[in-house]
């Protein structure tokens, strides 16, 4: 069980469509501006899934090779990137959240 429930995830998502929409506007032009939008984004979790994974992997190497000494520097690097990770995601559910809602008041 984790203490970060669906409603807060909602409400990080509803924050970051705010300001999204504040610097971006409030709806796509097109399904096809949404989804390169949403692309980008997820591309952008990848790269830091890739890099959060590049640092545990150091850490790992650090561990067997008693490294101690490089282990703070290496776990906060790994933490920022899944900090980086986190709010990317965040921001893809809501670039999904827009599109969903801004581009049905267009078709219908």
């Amino acid at each position: 069980m984790t203490a970060i429930t669906d409603e807060i995830i909602d409400e990080l998502v509803q924050l970051e469509l705010e300001s999204a929409n504040k610097t971006h506007g409030n709806s796509f032009h097109s399904h096809h501006e949404a989804y390169a939008v949403i692309l980008e984004e997820f591309q952008e979790m990848k790269h830091s899934k890739k890099m959060f994974h590049r640092h545990l992997r150091c850490y790992w190497h650090l561990i067997k090779h008693d490294m101690f000494i490089y282990m703070d520097s290496t776990l906060d690097l790994a933490e920022e990137e899944i900090n980086s990770l986190i709010k990317e995601a965040i921001q893809v559910k809501a670039m999904l959240y827009k599109a969903r809602n801004n581009l049905k008041e267009k078709d219908e």
